[in-house]
């Protein structure tokens, strides 16, 4: 018995929460170093004095518990101010024990007992504060970035559309013929500038409205096959003359989808892009589409190019992320391009992968969720390949 007294009076002493132990009229009989180093009070002081005057801002806690008729704990955080002025933050619990009425009796000791415990959490309160307020300055940051793109994109788009409708007008010949004709030459350069900046003003405005949670999508049912064909035949055009070699198979039991198409469209146009970018002009493109095992409708953009360094493949969804980020490099972009097709096929539930081998080439596969499928027209074939 002596040993367990000795034992638990080690473990109040120890203890690194303040301990204050009152009788049944709460009179304090115990304080540990720790209760004396909490409350800025010396231990011989707190000998006797009530509770409630050893920690005024927790009188109702202790009021409540005192009042119980049974054992009983209750918890609560609490701004205690030090008579030295100090100001803490306690994590207070109080509870209300007895002595075993046996015992108490042999001892001529009272029954009822209470214990306050009191646990510094000050500087975790602080840290808490510090992180929520620089989560806030940062979020507010992140929403002044958004809205600024968005504002300046918009601020932008008026006059492009402006340089650009008027090269088309020149372009055309409407008022007469260009002379000299070196001049179509510069407006054609123009028309083509002013197309490549609209086309990244528009990324960064879907940028901005995907961070602000603004984006939303415009679903109706499409014809896949005919979508990738078109696409196909876009970046045909722009490759001409280039040397690079463009192979396109689309399996023809690829079902109707229900999709935003300026998405799906944007999300070839982005691979296929970059697949040209980054292959020589002897080198071969593909464009591969069908359904997997499963029957969700999967697109493949295959290129033999420079390829990827392993390292680098994690952080290619980033926005503004680019493998060459010198002043010196040689292809053009903002680095948007793979970040929105990500997250275009993610809001349609999908998937997008990136595989490349340094010096080889690259496959990037974006796949849809079977239940974007809508059923197929009967006189569908089945497994048969349209290669253009």
């Amino acid at each position: 018995m002596a040993y367990r007294t000795l034992l638990v009076s080690r473990v109040v002493e120890d203890s690194e929460d303040g301990i204050l132990i009152a009788d049944a009229e709460g009179q304090i009989t115990v304080a540990n170093p720790a209760a004396e180093a909490v409350l800025g009070i010396a231990r011989a002081s707190l000998q006797g004095m009530a509770l409630a005057e050893a920690v005024p801002q927790g009188q109702g806690l202790i009021a409540e518990v005192m009042a119980r008729p049974s054992i009983g704990t209750r918890t609560r955080e609490l701004t205690f101010t030090r008579a030295d002025g100090r100001e803490l933050t306690l994590d207070v619990m109080a509870s209300r024990s007895q002595l075993d009425p046996e015992s108490a009796r042999k001892e001529g000791l009272e029954q009822a007992f209470f214990v306050v415990m009191l646990r510094d959490i000050t500087e975790r309160k602080l840290a808490e504060e510090a992180q929520r307020a620089a989560t806030e300055q940062i979020m507010a940051a992140s929403r002044a970035k958004s809205e600024f793109l968005a504002n300046m994109s918009h601020e932008l788009r008026t006059p492009l559309n402006a340089i650009i409708g008027f090269s088309e007008v020149i372009q055309s010949g409407a008022y007469g013929e260009i002379n000299p004709p070196k001049y179509l030459d510069y407006v054609n350069d123009i028309h083509d500038s002013g197309q490549r900046l609209l086309a990244v003003v528009n990324d960064v405005l879907d940028v901005s409205r995907i961070e602000t949670g603004e984006f939303a999508m415009n679903e109706e049912e499409v014809d896949l096959e005919r979508l990738l064909k078109g696409c196909a035949e876009i970046f045909s055009g722009s490759i001409g003359g280039s040397g690079k070699h463009f192979h396109v198979e689309i399996a023809r039991d690829l079902p109707p989808v229900l999709v935003d198409p300026r998405l799906i469209k944007q999300i070839v146009h982005n691979l296929l892009s970059n697949a040209g970018k980054f292959t020589d002009d002897s080198g071969t493109v593909t464009l591969l589409a069908y359904r997997d095992d499963s029957g969700r409708p999967l697109v493949e953009v295959i290129d033999n190019g420079c390829g990827i360094p392993a390292e680098d493949i994690p952080r290619l969804t980033d926005p503004f992320y680019q493998v060459d980020s010198s002043l010196a490099r040689t292809h053009e972009g903002a680095g948007l391009g793979l970040y929105l097709v990500n997250h275009y096929i993610v809001m349609h539930g999908g998937s997008f992968a990136i595989d490349s081998i340094e010096g080889r080439g690259t496959t990037a596969r974006v796949v849809l969720p079977a239940h974007r499928c809508l059923p197929m027209d009967e006189g569908q074939a089945e497994n048969e390949l349209a290669v253009c």
